[in-house]
């Protein structure tokens, strides 16, 4: 009876060490190595630093270089406790994708100094990221790519825009509209997700539509910056109270803001239109949104850029809308600012097994 019962030890430790070598994906091992690194942008010249997490596996790898949304981020891309791109990028190399990501300028250890919405200097770094990639060994200069989440997005399509060397692109909670659209689309979804009723949202859709045009015209008299900044309270009051203070939308702070979306290069942008650049690209694209983001409504976005890609030069492109996910790729209730740092965990996943699958399916080969 006991060497019956040594002999199907045997036999069970024979299965179980072919299934280790022999049926188990090669990257599933979760090792990787990671390093402290720098890089200058072919913008200006200013160091930027960032980390590096390669997968420790035999051959050479594809890449990619995680873009930023809006505001001073540094690398890890950081909500609360939550640490948004340390957590996708160690994910990604645990499953044999290299990640580079980094400081925005003057964030960190990165040299410079941080200007909101400078797109052309953000698309200068990231492809000086990319250009950075091809000189590491352990990566497939033919296959990396780029991933922007929010106002990255938009940077990300600039990117691929005018650098060849990009061979692919994830969009997580991008614009595929911009300007007056884009912007009401979200100040309407955080009041409807604040619970306010149809004839709030008439009245915030009146003060929206006043403020507007003081936003965009190029000089205002002091009658109408005094105006604006009434007006920009007003919008703020149809946000639930938790977000309003999250964001910083508070009475002490309507200078700043408003002179934020006054600013030169934020109006630049206001006339930018992502379905122009998005139907020139011809890399495949892979352009995720969750149904209660209320910073980038998926609704709109992605029907903008779906559209865009379907009549332009892509030929291999997924689009997807992921059910109770939040601009940050939570699984959530509401949506609101104000529940992302009540939320355990970052990205769900499913947004993370999808970002991954696709990544390694299309660079396959």
């Amino acid at each position: 009876m006991n060497q019956i019962y040594a002999k199907l030890q045997l036999i069970l430790l024979i299965y179980l060490v072919f299934t280790i070598f022999f049926c188990t994906d090669s990257y599933s091992n979760n090792k990787f190595s990671q390093y402290e690194v720098a890089f200058n942008s072919q913008s200006d010249g200013i160091m930027l630093s960032g980390t590096l997490t390669v997968p420790d596996v035999k051959t050479r790898v594809p890449a990619v270089v995680l873009i930023h949304g809006s505001g001073p981020e540094n690398r890890d891309l950081e909500f609360g406790e939550h640490k948004l791109f340390k957590d996708l990028a160690e994910y990604l190399s645990s499953r044999g994708i290299a990640v580079l990501r980094y400081d925005k300028r003057g964030v960190g250890k990165s040299k410079g100094k941080f200007v909101p919405y400078d797109l052309d200097n953000y698309k200068l770094d990231g492809i000086s990221g990319v250009e950075y990639l091809k000189s590491i060994k352990e990566i497939d200069k033919l296959k990396i790519g780029v991933i922007g989440i929010s106002e990255g997005g938009i940077v990300v399509q600039m990117m691929a825009n005018s650098c060849s060397d990009i061979s692919f692109a994830v969009l997580l909670g991008s614009p595929g509209v911009w300007g007056k659209d884009f912007f009401y689309s979200s100040q309407l979804a955080m009041t409807k997700a604040a619970g306010f009723n149809q004839n709030n949202i008439n009245e915030m859709t009146g003060v929206f539509n006043e403020l507007w045009p003081l936003l965009t015209k190029d000089k205002l008299n002091s009658d109408e910056e005094n105006q604006g900044k009434v007006l920009l309270k007003k919008l703020w009051n149809y946000i639930d109270s938790e977000s309003k203070n999250d964001l910083g939308f508070t009475d002490s702070n309507i200078d700043f803001f408003f002179n934020l979306y006054r600013g030169d290069l934020v109006r630049k942008y206001y006339n930018y239109k992502p379905g122009e650049v998005l139907s020139q690209l011809k890399c495949p694209i892979l352009a995720l949104n969750g149904d209660k983001d209320v910073q980038a409504v998926s609704q709109i976005n992605l029907t903008a850029i779906k559209e865009a890609l379907k009549n332009g030069k892509c030929k291999r492109y997924k689009i997807l809308e992921l059910k109770n996910h939040n601009h940050i790729f939570q699984i959530c209730k509401t949506g609101k600012y104000s529940e992302y740092k009540e939320i355990k965990g970052t990205m769900s996943a499913e947004s993370l097994s999808i970002i991954e699958k696709w990544i390694n399916d299309i660079t396959k080969g």
